[in-house]
């Protein structure tokens, strides 16, 4: 049998939490600083991203349960949105506008 792995929260927070870290120390060591527009939108993107990405992890597990329901228009926006801002973060990381 096959079995679909499951990212569950102990296991996104982890990665959620030391993503910025990580980000910050680059910056830091590329000698840019902070309040550049274009990292305060990456920032704030980020921030909306990885909560909408956090509640669409809780919606999915609870979904798993047997006779839960669920607004799928709601969860399909929440995977949107979340895909949209990474995206977003992403080309601005690579055109770093000033």
């Amino acid at each position: 049998t096959t079995e679909i792995y499951t990212l569950a929260l102990h296991d996104a927070l982890p990665i959620l939490l030391t993503l910025p870290v990580s980000g910050w120390w680059l910056v830091h060591y590329g000698g840019w600083p902070l309040s550049q527009t274009w990292l305060l939108t990456a920032e704030v993107l980020y921030l909306f991203g990885s909560l909408s990405w956090l509640w669409l992890l809780v919606r999915l597990n609870r979904l798993r349960v047997p006779g839960a329901t669920g607004n799928p228009k709601l969860t399909v926006a929440l995977a949107v949105f979340s895909g949209l801002c990474f995206i977003a973060i992403a080309g601005l990381m690579g055109a770093k506008p000033v």
